[in-house]
């Protein structure tokens, strides 16, 4: 695995090789105010069949789940690896620094290779690998101990869901909301409502559920401009089916009441798309910067 870091600059500030024991398919990592954490999971691609130029995946539960913690500008040899259950991980929350603890929250897989139901389409027209619905992720704690070297894992929801949205203004600290996406009953990348989730209180606190035959993608936080606090804001996501889309607009601080604004679209968004907020000010200041360092 290479790992490095890049700076508002555009310019890479670190890069360093980390050893695995084999090729691995991360998808996400998370990020604290001095640590990365990165993810060594057991569902690869065999190896056997890819010496023969065939690909077909494996979860191998006789391995463990490794992070591996790294100073943000360390070397290979400063990461430090916590063991976990075995398991799959597409999309983390956020992660913070307490104490001598890091504390991370991701949808871990209870399924990551599920068995393909009889009767149902070919794989290759729907990638069962990639379906909510039966990958069954849950909301999961881990704590990292960098003192002793243990780590602890617990589920903290039981809501089939993933897709995490937070205001990212609180990413790498300590953040009190995040806003998860329920998994649709259909077999496919396709997401069926919001749920409001406090890591204070840890449980749910708001949800808004789609109407039948509607389906939402990964949800963005926009802050509003002078916010007062975390879910002071927006959240925004393509909600739509297969012959049009819309983009919803919710209040941060009560999705329940259902959205403030719909906005339709010319075409037709593809299911399951990730999305990212970025304020007018910031793009303006970073495009300044790049304009400035390439005259």
């Amino acid at each position: 695995m290479e790992y490095g870091v890049v700076g508002p600059d555009n310019k890479l500030i670190c890069s360093t090789e980390i050893d695995l024991p084999g090729p691995r398919l991360p998808h996400d990592s998370w990020i604290t105010e001095n640590y990365t954490i990165l993810h060594d999971l057991p569902m690869f691609w065999d190896p056997e069949l890819l010496k023969q130029g065939k690909k077909k995946m494996i979860f191998d539960q006789s391995m463990k789940t490794r992070f591996g913690v790294i100073p943000r500008y360390g070397s290979g040899k400063d990461v430090v690896w916590f063991e976990c259950d075995p398991t799959y991980i597409l999309h983390t929350v956020n992660a913070w620094e307490d104490g001598d603890e890091i504390v991370a929250y991701a949808y871990k897989q209870l399924s990551p290779v599920p068995d393909i139901p009889k009767g149902t389409p070919s794989v290759k027209v729907q990638n069962y690998f990639l379906s909510f619905k039966h990958m069954e992720p849950r909301l999961a704690e881990y704590r990292l101990n960098l003192k002793t070297g243990k780590a602890s894992e617990r589920f903290v929801d039981d809501a089939n869901a993933e897709m995490p949205a937070i205001n990212y203004r609180y990413l790498g600290i300590k953040n009190r909301y995040s806003y998860n996406t329920f998994a649709a009953e259909v077999p496919l990348f396709l997401m069926s409502g919001i749920q409001k989730f406090d890591y204070q209180e840890l449980k749910e606190v708001d949800r808004y559920d789609l109407p039948d035959g509607k389906y939402m993608g990964q949800p963005v936080f926009a802050p509003r401009v002078g916010s007062q606090g975390e879910d002071d804001g927006y959240l925004i996501a393509y909600v739509g089916n297969l012959e049009q889309t819309e983009v919803w607009v919710w209040r941060g601080q009560s999705i329940g009441k259902g959205p403030i604004a719909r906005v339709q679209l010319p075409l037709v968004v593809p299911a399951g798309s990730h999305a990212y907020w970025g304020s007018g000010e910031d793009i303006r200041a970073a495009r300044a910067r790049r304009n400035a360092a390439t005259a």
